[in-house]
């Protein structure tokens, strides 16, 4: 499986393109933290188009989701488009448009829905910088989603910072009885209970979320909340786990252009007209507080 490598002084990057260009690693070179969690209980693959996401793909690392999180069948002027678990791009190889020692470009076109996804990374200092567009290729326009997927370890030295009350969407274990209900980071259960919640805040409210690690390492997710309107959180405290496994912990740090997982479902989503093209940026901050 190939693996690109991106580093300069402050940090470095591994990419799968093969893989959903999933990006497996995120190092902070100045303290050796890895900031992207890894599943223990499944083996690094190639993925097969449709299978299921949760059951076999989710290895951890960052991935990027198009056109809906949710499997669902989105209704087209030549019947159904049927998007896989976690939509299109987590399952297809991408392909290397351009690529230096501290730059990559990838893209990847739908099978879904006819569309083209491109990707470029550029890292600056302690940033790095994700630069985003979708094109429709299609006759005909359609409704899409995205969201970034990156995934850290939820363990007892990590504190979020976020400023914002969130709609829990979905809810098990300690958390249940809070589905439906808006709440504030402070008011879930604690780490000591077993939980998983899929939390989305209010449009517009977030545009900057950080980590922190009893070491000192943080790192901050950046956005223009024009552009990416939601901040969406996969808390899994030990609650739940779609690969058959014991569950595990993690937590999923989602800017996103809706609130929602499931397309189909979704009230006035964004639609991609004909022809159109689309772009969006944001990046990610190491330790940001330093100077």
């Amino acid at each position: 499986m190939n693996r690109l490598h991106l580093l300069n002084e402050a940090l470095s990057l591994e990419i799968l393109p093969s893989a959903g260009g999933k990006i497996v690693s995120l190092l902070d070179k100045s303290c050796r933290q890895e900031w992207l969690w890894t599943n223990p209980w499944l083996s690094l693959r190639n993925p097969v188009f449709g299978e299921s996401y949760v059951g076999s793909l989710d290895f951890g690392g960052w991935d990027e989701i198009f056109p809906s999180v949710d499997p669902c069948r989105i209704p087209t002027p030549c019947g159904e488009a049927l998007v896989p678990d976690h939509g299109d791009l987590v399952q297809m190889p991408w392909r290397v448009v351009s690529s230096g020692a501290e730059h990559v470009e990838m893209e990847v076109e739908g099978l879904s829905l006819p569309f083209r996804f491109r990707r470029r990374l550029e890292l600056v200092g302690r940033k790095i910088q994700f630069h985003y567009s979708i094109e429709n290729l299609a006759a005909f326009a359609f409704p899409w989603l995205w969201c970034a997927h990156p995934l850290v370890a939820l363990d007892a030295d990590l504190s979020l910072e976020v400023g914002a009350s969130f709609h829990v969407l979905y809810a098990s274990g300690a958390a249940a009885e809070l589905q439906g209900r808006m709440v504030s980071w402070s008011e879930l259960p604690p780490r000591s209970e077993r939980w998983a919640a899929k939390l989305f805040s209010e449009k517009g409210a977030v545009s900057q979320v950080g980590i922190r690690k009893g070491n000192g390492a943080s790192l901050f997710l950046q956005w223009n909340p024009s552009d990416i309107p939601y901040l969406g959180l996969w808390v899994n405290n030990g609650g739940w786990s779609g690969c058959g496994s014991e569950p595990y912990f993690n937590l999923g740090i989602e800017p996103a252009t809706l609130p929602i997982d499931n397309l189909a479902a979704a009230e006035n989503p964004p639609v991609l007209q004909s022809g159109e093209t689309r772009c969006w940026s944001l990046e990610v901050h190491l330790n940001p507080d330093k100077p």
